[in-house]
């Protein structure tokens, strides 16, 4: 999205709020106040300026879970089970986003989005 990456959901329900920050994890900040002091060094994907105050990630494979889904993949060959993430989750959680558009669409009201 235009100013970078909007790495979070939010839910705004009757009884609390809840940030879930997803990509990238917020694991260090760094302030430059000049493009030359940090103009060879990676910071974050999509950076489109390094000055000011800007989300690091010093180790964006760990940060961003890919050892761990590798691992889980191998694991899962290997042991010849199902892995932690599977079609049924991604069904929940694409339901789960659907449901809140048509929420937002309905004024927040509350909606079933029926499981096919």
């Amino acid at each position: 999205m235009l100013g970078g990456i909007y790495d979070y959901v939010e839910v705004f329900a009757n009884n609390h709020r809840t940030r879930c920050r997803i990509s990238p994890v917020s694991v260090m900040d760094v302030y430059s106040p000049r493009h030359e002091e940090l103009k060879d060094i990676y910071l974050v994907e999509k950076l489109s300026s390094n000055e000011g105050w800007i989300p690091a990630s010093p180790d964006e494979g760990w940060s961003l879970g890919y050892a761990r889904e590798l691992r889980n993949f191998i694991d899962c060959i290997r042991e010849k089970r199902t892995p932690e993430s599977d079609l049924a989750l991604a069904l929940d959680v694409t339901l789960s986003i659907y449901a809140g558009y048509v929420s937002a669409e309905e004024k927040g009201r509350e909606v079933e989005v029926p499981r096919m």
